[in-house]
């Protein structure tokens, strides 16, 4: 699930907000779902370079760094 459709799945059941395609909160939302899209992508990332197992690129390269190839 992407964040903005978990946004607002949290925040329909509430009843105080009606978030149609074209209002500001929908807009707001989208702009929130696409800075946290990309924070939560940088973390998978960031994640899978941690374990050497899972490692496709800086994860290997900086452990080669650090103890030699």
């Amino acid at each position: 699930m992407d964040s903005f459709t978990s946004m607002k799945s949290k925040l329909l059941p509430l009843g105080l907000y009606t978030i149609e395609d074209g209002s500001n909160l929908y807009a707001e939302l989208k702009a929130y779902a696409a800075g946290l899209d990309s924070v939560f992508e940088n973390l998978d990332t960031m994640l899978r370079e941690y374990f050497i197992d899972t490692a496709q690129t800086y994860g290997i390269t900086e452990r080669e760094k650090l103890i030699g190839a």
